[in-house]
């Protein structure tokens, strides 16, 4: 997916979890590698390996990041933006 995110994850009335906004994610196997240029390095939600290591990811460890981050702030008061 590469961009998880709370704004990215919607519950359905029946209470199933969905994954939207696809627009920068790949098929597995699709590329080489994944570099970072495509992605927002401001997102509160990157994990920091993006900010400071090297130009190639891997993207299913960048997910898991991201999906931690979103489900602290989903199921604690924790806040990743300043101004809330």
């Amino acid at each position: 997916h590469r961009d998880v995110k709370p704004a990215n994850v919607l519950l359905t009335e029946g209470g199933l979890v969905k994954l939207i906004d696809f627009g920068i994610a790949r098929r597995e196997g699709e590329s080489e590698e994944d570099t970072k240029e495509d992605l927002d390095p401001l997102s509160p939600y990157r994990a920091p390996e993006l900010l400071f290591g090297p130009r190639t990811y891997d993207a299913f460890a960048i997910d898991m990041w991201s999906l931690g981050a979103t489900f602290a702030e989903f199921f604690t008061p924790l806040s990743l933006y300043l101004d809330d």
